[in-house]
């Protein structure tokens, strides 16, 4: 019976699209001195884990629908916060971010909400 090799398994590297909100959003991270790794990118929706440079872990969800930015979202980001370990989750969307959003997230320090047209803000 012959052997068969092992499959040769490969790492994907997510290229970045300059001039993207994730991209703009991991050079503001970097400038500040995070670490910034892509675990996903989809055209909607990115996912991004960064780490200080004191070894805080911090997670951001994307979201470059356009598409109002609703409670089931931040609720979402909540779960991926509490699933991964992170300090805190930043939630930065393309899309306005409606009154309920904002609701729903207040008084849960581990959630901030940006939007796109807030990036210069954004600091870890």
């Amino acid at each position: 019976m012959a052997v068969q090799p092992a499959p040769v398994r490969r790492s994907i590297s997510l290229g970045r699209i300059p001039g993207s909100l994730p991209d703009r959003v991991i050079e503001i991270l970097e400038e500040q001195g995070a670490s910034v790794t892509i675990e996903s990118m989809a055209e909607a929706r990115s996912i991004l884990r960064i780490t200080t440079t004191p070894g805080q872990q911090y997670i951001a969800m994307i979201l470059e629908s356009g598409k109002p930015v609703e409670v089931q979202d931040v609720r979402s980001l909540l779960a991926l916060v509490r699933g991964s370990s992170s300090e805190r989750g930043y939630l930065i969307a393309s899309g306005r971010i409606t009154q309920p959003a904002y609701q729903w997230a207040e008084g849960r320090p581990q959630i901030r909400l940006v939007a796109e047209d807030e990036l210069d803000e954004l600091g870890i």
